[in-house]
């Protein structure tokens, strides 16, 4: 299999990051959202998609 240089360097980044946070999801999570909060000014929004939901999809049968 070929390597993607970015694909590294992204794993290589978020490893880092788990590694500062002593491997620890809370501290993930509050990490990742202290730097949404930060750099909210450098996010772009993105359309909506809608999809049509099957109305079969969801329902449940009783055994």
């Amino acid at each position: 299999m070929k390597t993607d240089v970015t694909i590294d360097r992204v794993r290589a980044a978020r490893s880092k990051i788990s590694s500062a946070c002593a491997h620890d999801p809370e501290k993930l999570v509050t990490y990742y959202m202290e730097m949404q909060k930060t750099l909210t000014s450098r996010m772009v929004a993105g359309k909506r998609r809608t999809r049509k939901a099957s109305p079969h999809k969801h329902m449940r049968t009783s055994a």
